[in-house]
Parts: structure tokens; sequence; C-alpha cells
């Protein structure tokens, strides 16, 4: 009988599959190094403070590695929660110990020290959401993610389990962070303290903490992203592509006060950029390369400015490239932006 193998021809055909395997094979390497070089650049580590016992944190990264356990230490942390919003007007829980778990909504993993683990329903923790998370001791957790552009979403006439977009030491209270929503978007803020939830009695001078989620009532719809709005095409990244040399961020204060706004890009070097930079003595625009940090000036009250960006394509080192700009405020917004090209 004759095999597969007696076939005439047979090894001329695998062997042209082969070189074609091989093609294909190596295609695919130099795709995934620009890939990881491209997920490098947009790259970074958020640092979670976890006092002893509940917490309400604000994960905005998009973990590398997404399982729970991976990204809450069982060795530092025994439950983590996340609320899903539902359609309907949300009833939060008062103090985490009730342990009401099978309230609509919520999903929930248990450590493997806990009775209760065959129970965890909570798999996957994802960036631009909100969690409570039990500490065993106090600690700090690193989580490395992807950098993503997520504006503010409200559920409105409900309340709403977020974090505010705030870094470092800040002065920034809950009253002038709302100060430019409409209607009563803010006025009621809840905030987890010793494991139960108390209301902010005042706005006014309670200051916002990074990483931090709270429960805020939203009235009405709206779609307010904060004192500093960002707009630009794209979605949640700037992407050129691999044909477009250039775009625009378009950047409002939508609050009652004026601030100062810097943008910085984050890493340096990865994207050959240009800045157009306003003359006013010749009346024109200059083109300076961006790097480091670059002051946008003073943002009045409901003032608009630009930040107009060129790729400079032919610069480029690899096929592919990515960064982050960095958008902080004089009071402590920060909001970043990932950035995206390629030369096919």
């Amino acid at each position: 009988m004759n095999s597969i193998f007696s076939v005439p021809g047979y090894w001329m055909v695998s062997r042209v599959r082969w070189l074609d395997v091989r093609s294909i094979l190596a295609l695919l390497v130099l795709t995934l190094g620009a890939a990881g070089q491209l997920a490098a650049s947009t790259l970074r580590t958020q640092q979670l403070v976890l006092v002893k016992g509940w917490n309400a944190v604000w994960l905005d990264v998009d973990p590398v590695d997404d399982r729970v356990p991976a990204v809450f230490d069982p060795e530092k942390v025994d439950v983590v929660a996340r609320y899903f919003t539902p359609q309907s007007q949300v009833r939060f829980i008062e103090d985490p110990g009730e342990k009401a778990w099978n309230a609509p909504g919520w999903s929930v993993w248990y450590g493997p020290t806990r009775a209760e683990a065959f129970l965890s329903n909570l798999h996957a923790a994802q960036g631009g959401c909100a969690y409570l998370v039990h500490a065993r001791s106090a600690c700090t957790l690193g989580v490395t993610g992807t950098v993503r552009f997520r504006p503010l979403r409200w559920n409105g006439d409900s309340f709403n389990l977020t974090g505010l977009p705030v870094e470092g030491t800040t002065s920034l209270t809950f009253a002038r962070f709302f100060s430019g929503a409409a209607g009563r978007l803010g006025a009621q803020v809840y905030r987890l303290v010793e494991g139960s939830w108390q209301k902010v009695s005042s706005l006014a001078t309670t200051t916002i903490r990074p990483g931090e989620a709270y429960w805020i009532f939203c009235e009405g719809k709206t779609n307010y992203q904060g004192p500093l709005e960002l707009r630009f095409t794209g979605g949640d990244t700037l992407n050129f592509g691999d044909s477009s040399n250039l775009s625009i961020i378009e950047l409002t204060n939508r609050a009652t006060a004026g601030f100062e706004v810097t943008a910085s890009i984050e890493p340096e070097g990865d994207l050959p950029l240009i800045r157009a930079v306003p003359n006013l003595a010749e009346l024109k625009t200059n083109p300076v390369p961006f790097t480091g940090a670059a002051g946008l000036g003073n943002l009045g009250a409901g003032a608009a400015t630009q930040l107009r960006l060129e790729l400079r394509r032919a610069q480029m080192s690899n096929a592919a490239g990515s960064a982050v700009i960095k958008f902080s405020t004089s009071d402590g917004i920060v909001l970043r932006v990932p950035v995206r090209a390629s030369l096919q």
C-alpha cells in the first residue's frame, strides 16, 4: 500500500508549504515584536495604597495579566468585589461587611484561604473600573497595565461607583472638580471610611485622593468629564495609522476657575512628534520637537486651546511606535492619551 509520503510530488508540495510556514512564522515574529514594542510604550504601573480592611479603589490601567489573583496579591488581599452597573437605580452596600454580594450587579472573588472561595464569580480585573478590596494588612500593590483614554461615564438618576482622574499630592476638592457640572452632579458623595460608607459632609474642603473610588450621585444625564475636557479623533487612542501625519487634541476648561496645563510625552523618542507653537510676533506657528514637558499656558474658565501634532514618519526607527501623552493641570488633574503610528 502506498503511503502519503510515496505520492509523487509530495516532497515538493511539502517543501513549498514548509517555506510558506517559515515565512508566516517570520512575519508573525516581526509582528509580535512590533506589537510588544508598541505595548511596552503604553504600559504604566499604578500604585494602589491599601489600608487594613476594606478599601474602595479605582483601577485606571488594563492589567497585563487580568486574572484577579494576579492583580490583587492573595498574600495581601482576600476579597475583591466589583459592581456591574444595572439598568436601574443603584443601592450601594453601606457596610461591605454585610456580605450582600448576591445583590444584583455584584461579582466577587474570594482568596483561596477563605471558606467561600468556591463561590467566586469574579475572574478578571479591568481598567476603568472600581473595586472593593479587603486587605489583610496595610500594603501597596503595583498594577502594571496598558494606558487607555477613558472619559467618565455617568448612569443618570443613580449613584455611580467611580474614581476621578487625579494624581500625586493634590488640593482639588470635590466642589472644585464638579464646579462646571450642570444640575446636581457631585452634590452627594460617599467615601469608604473604616469599612463603612460615609457621606462627605463638606465638598468644599474635602480633597480627592488618587486611586480611590466613591459613590457619586448623578441627577439626570450628563457627559461631564471634570475641569479638563479632551477631544480628539480616535476613541481611546490617538492613532496616526499608516498614512495620517497630523492630529489635533482640543482642551477645554469646564470648571469655574482657571488652571495651568502641561503636556508631556512618555516615553521620549519612541515617536518623532512635532508640536506647533504659536509665534505671536510673526503671526505664525513654529514646529518644535515634542520632548519632555511642554507648558500650554493658563486655561481660563470656559476657555479652550489645541495641541497640534505632526508625525515625522520618515524619522521612525521601527515599523510601529507608540507613546503616551500626559496632560496635567496645576490643581492635580491628570489625563493620559495613548498615541500610535505605523509605517504600513
